[in-house]
């Protein structure tokens, strides 16, 4: 019987997380859409697994949603960011996120880190070239100035 039960409970603990799953992914599109940005269910679900690739490729692991709600939150109100490529905006953004964090072996927090690439990003007005050419130092500066 226990082991009916087990997988009763693993049954009701992965539907329990594809229900915060889904509200965190109309969370997310509700605030893009305050902000006059355009994100779908679809656009989440191609963000995630962009992550799942972007993690491999940098040797990380992140649980739960993951950085993806912050990065949401901190780009949405960019006047450089158009409404219809918002989603890809936030792929580029969770790209440099993954290549500074390794760099960064800790020195600052995820969210110094999102809010230092969002400043930079729009002090670039945009440039997503800039953003990316911008050393460690430069990133690391602009976190320790929020």
């Amino acid at each position: 019987m226990d082991k009916y039960d087990a997988e009763l409970r693993a049954i009701m603990l992965a539907d329990n997380e594809a229900a915060l799953a889904n509200e965190v992914s109309a969370r997310m599109c509700a605030l893009a859409e305050r902000h006059g940005k355009t994100l779908f269910p679809a656009d989440i679900k191609q963000l995630y697994s962009a992550r799942e690739r972007l993690l491999r490729e940098a040797d990380r692991i992140e649980l739960g949603a993951g950085i993806l709600p912050q990065i949401v939150y901190a780009l949405c109100d960019s006047p450089f960011i158009d409404a219809h490529g918002f989603a890809d905006a936030l792929e580029e953004f969770m790209e440099l996120f993954y290549s500074y964090k390794n760099d960064c072996e800790g020195e600052i927090t995820d969210d110094e880190l999102i809010d230092a690439l969002a400043g930079y990003f729009n002090d670039c007005e945009g440039d997503w070239q800039q953003t990316a050419d911008a050393c460690f130092a430069e990133i690391l500066r602009a976190a320790r100035r929020e």
